[in-house]
C-alpha cells in the first residue's frame, strides 16, 4: 500500500507558509505595540471641577503639540461669546439674591437687565450687536462691578475678569498696573515708570492695581478678561489669542486623552471631568497609570461648589485628595499635587476682603516651616497662604506612611505658559522614576 502522509498540494504548503509569515508579523507588531505601551508614560488628571485641570492639557499642546490651528481658534469664537453671556448673565442675576442685594448705580439701565435675564435660557442664541450692546454697558456700572467684587458669594467663571501675566525671573520687588483706554497699559515698579511718560502714583490711587513677586512683570499688550473685551469679542474678525483659549470655559463631560512628546518620550494625558458626577468615570482610567496629576484651585477657600452651593470648594478638595490616597487601587501610585491659580490666591489676600482664618479656622495658629522658599520680592503674607495650603494636603499624604507612593507638590498658574513648562520640566524626571517602578526597572 502507498503512504498516504504528506498529501498536501503544492498550493497548501503555500498558502501555510503564508500564514506562518503572516503570524510572525502580527506577533512583531504586537512585541512592538507592548514595548511602546510600555515606554509610554500615563498621566491622569483628576481634581474637583474648575481647578484647572483642562487649562493644563490646552498648555501641552502649546508646549508640545504645536498649539491650536486657526480653524481650532475659530471654533472656540462661540464658547467664548458664551462665556461672555454666562458671566454677565450670574453677575446681574447675583445683584438681586446677595444678602445684602447690590443696586445699579444707575437706575435707568435696568431694562438692560431684564433684557439680560431674557435671553439667559435661549441655549441657540445668535449673539447680536444688540445683546454686546446692553452687556457692555451693564459691565461699565459700577454696581455691577460692586457685584461682580462679590463674586465669591455665587458661581462666576474665571474668565469674566483677569490680567494676563507671565513670569519674568530678572526682575522682582513692587509692580503697579493702570488700565487706561484702547487697551494702553502702564506699567510702574515701586514709583518709578515703566510705562509712556513718567507718572508717580501711591499704591492707594484709585485705578491702580498693585502686585507683588519676581513672577510679575508685564506683556506688551495685557490681556483682560472677556467682559472687559467685549468690544473685540464681538467684532467678526475676532481670532483668539491662546491666552484666551487657555482663559475660555467649556464644562469637562466625558475622559479626553492628550498625547504628545517630550524629548523623545510618549506621554498620554487623561482629562477627566471634576464634578460630582463625572467622578464614578475615573476608575477606568486607574489601569497602568504612571503618575496621577491632582489639581487644586488653591483661591477657592472662600467659595462653595456649583453642586450643592454649601460645601467649600477648597475642603471639598483636601477630602477628594484624601479619597484618591486612601484608595486601595492606588496605593502604590504617587501623586504630583499642582497648587493652582497662584495668581488669584495672592489677588485675593492682598485685597485682605475674604481673610483664610474666617473658613479654615485652623490658619490663625499656623506657622511657616523653616524650609519654606518664598518667591524672590513675594509678600509674606502670600508666602503664609500658599504654604499652608499646600501643607494641609501634605498632611494627608504622610498620614498613613507606608512609603509605597509619594506626594510631590508645586505651585502653579495654569493659564502662565511658562511656568507650566517649568513646572512640567521639574516634573519629568520624578514621572521617569514613576514609570521605572511601574515596570520593576528601578
Amino acid at each position: 500500500m502507498g503512504c498516504l502522509g504528506n498529501s498536501k498540494t503544492e498550493d497548501q504548503r503555500i498558502d501555510e507558509k503564508a500564514q506562518r509569515e503572516a503570524n510572525k508579523k502580527i506577533e512583531k507588531q504586537l512585541q512592538k505595540e507592548r514595548q511602546a505601551y510600555k515606554a509610554t508614560h500615563r498621566l491622569l488628571l483628576l481634581g474637583a471641577g474648575e481647578s484647572g485641570k483642562s487649562t493644563i492639557v490646552k498648555q501641552m499642546r502649546i508646549l508640545h503639540v504645536n498649539g491650536f490651528n486657526a480653524e481650532e481658534k475659530k471654533q472656540k469664537i462661540q464658547d467664548i461669546r458664551k462665556n461672555v453671556k454666562d458671566a454677565i448673565v450670574t453677575i446681574v442675576s447675583a445683584m438681586s439674591t446677595l444678602i445684602p442685594p447690590v443696586p445699579l448705580a444707575n437706575p435707568e439701565d435696568q431694562f438692560r437687565i431684564e433684557y439680560i435675564k431674557s435671553i439667559a435660557p435661549l441655549s441657540d442664541f445668535d449673539y447680536s450687536q444688540e445683546f454686546f450692546d446692553h452687556a457692555k454697558k451693564l459691565w461699565d456700572d459700577e454696581g455691577v462691578k460692586a457685584c461682580f467684587e462679590r463674586s465669591n458669594e455665587y458661581q462666576l467663571i474665571d474668565c469674566a475678569q483677569y490680567v494676563k501675566l507671565h513670569k519674568d525671573h530678572h526682575k522682582s520687588g513692587c509692580y503697579a498696573v493702570r488700565l487706561v483706554q484702547d487697551g494702553e497699559v502702564w506699567l510702574g515698579r515701586g514709583r518709578i515708570s515703566r510705562g509712556p511718560g513718567d507718572w508717580t502714583e501711591d499704591r492707594d490711587v484709585q485705578g491702580w492695581v498693585w502686585f507683588f513677586g519676581s513672577w510679575l512683570a508685564l506683556e506688551s499688550v495685557l490681556g483682560l478678561g472677556f467682559l472687559d473685551r467685549i468690544d473685540s469679542v464681538r467684532q467678526n474678525e475676532y481670532t483668539p489669542t491662546d491666552q484666551d483659549l487657555l482663559r475660555c470655559r467649556v464644562l469637562t463631560s466625558g475622559i479626553f486623552e492628550t498625547r504628545f512628546q517630550v524629548d523623545k518620550v510618549n506621554f498620554h494625558m487623561f482629562d477627566v471631568g471634576g464634578q460630582r458626577d463625572e467622578r464614578r468615570k475615573w476608575i477606568q482610567c486607574f489601569n497602568d497609570v504612571t503618575a496621577i496629576i491632582f489639581v487644586v484651585a488653591s483661591s477657592s477657600y472662600n467659595m462653595v461648589i456649583r453642586e450643592d452651593n454649601n460645601t467649600n470648594r477648597l475642603r471639598e478638595a483636601l477630602d477628594l485628595f484624601r479619597s484618591i490616597w486612601n484608595n486601595r487601587w492606588l496605593r502604590t501610585i504617587s501623586v504630583i499635587l499642582f497648587l493652582n491659580k497662584q495668581d488669584m490666591l495672592a489677588e485675593k489676600v492682598l485685597a485682605g476682603k475674604s481673610k483664610i482664618e474666617d473658613y479654615f479656622p485652623e490658619y490663625a495658629r499656623y506657622t511657616i516651616p523653616n524650609e519654606a522658599t518664598p518667591e524672590p520680592g513675594e509678600d509674606p503674607r502670600v508666602t503664609r497662604a500658599k504654604f499652608f495650603i499646600r501643607d494641609e494636603f501634605l498632611r494627608i499624604s504622610t498620614a498613613s506612611g507606608d512609603g509605597r507612593h509619594y506626594c510631590y507638590p508645586h505651585f502653579t498658574c495654569a493659564v502662565d505658559t511658562e511656568n507650566i513648562r517649568r513646572v512640567f520640566n521639574d516634573c519629568r524626571d520624578i514621572i521617569q522614576r514613576m514609570h521605572l517602578r511601574q515596570y520593576e526597572l528601578l
